[in-house]
């Protein structure tokens, strides 16, 4: 077997029992299952960040969405402090936790929600 058709039987047997090389695989995690915490922001942010390597460090699962990158993750983002009715500017990350929105919140706050 040469190179070429090896790696393209890996890639074959990858797509039909589907591969992951380790946690959040995904960038969002869609295809992973249903979570209690979806977290909105941004790679690019710092609080973001720090926010989700306390989950992380919790062991705490959640689906990250890049909302600067992907516009209908920004729209269920807004929609969704739209509905609380949220009164100030909005600071990522913005953290869906069981369904209560939370921005920009500290660790302490979802913990207490979860646990």
């Amino acid at each position: 077997m040469n190179h070429k058709s090896g790696t393209l039987w890996v890639l074959m047997l990858c797509i039909a029992i589907g591969c992951s090389s380790g946690k959040n695989e995904n960038k969002d995690n869609r295809l992973e299952k249903p979570y209690s915490v979806i977290v909105y922001g941004s790679r690019d942010c710092l609080h973001c960040a720090v926010f989700v390597k306390s989950l992380d460090s919790a062991g705490i699962n959640y689906r990250f969405c890049e909302v600067d990158k992907d516009k209908s993750l920004f729209n269920e983002m807004y929609r969704k402090i739209r509905e609380i009715n949220y009164p100030g500017y909005v600071v990522y990350p913005v953290v869906d936790v069981n369904g209560k929105i939370l921005v920009n919140p500290e660790f302490k706050d979802i913990a207490g929600i979860l646990y």
